[in-house]
């Protein structure tokens, strides 16, 4: 469930994952850094900083399985 709150009028935005049903408009309690109002104790939260790191592994390991497949294929075609 994607939740909207607001810090000094400003409105942040963050993902709900609870095993309770919550109705639209029902209230509950969310932790974030006042530091960083944009950080919350969310899915959307705790995910970021994974994606990066697992966009440039995914994408590290696909480029390996590319040059292993035209290394293996060129070497077994000769």
């Amino acid at each position: 469930m994607v939740f909207r709150y607001f810090v000094n009028e400003r409105p942040y935005d963050g993902v709900l994952v609870s095993r309770d049903e919550l109705k639209k408009g029902e209230k509950f309690t969310i932790r974030y850094n006042p530091a960083h109002p944009d950080q919350n104790n969310s899915l959307e939260t705790k995910l970021e900083w994974m994606s990066d790191t697992a966009l440039w592994t995914y994408f590290y390991l696909l480029a390996a399985l590319i040059v292993a497949s035209a290394l293996a294929g060129a070497f077994f075609l000769r």
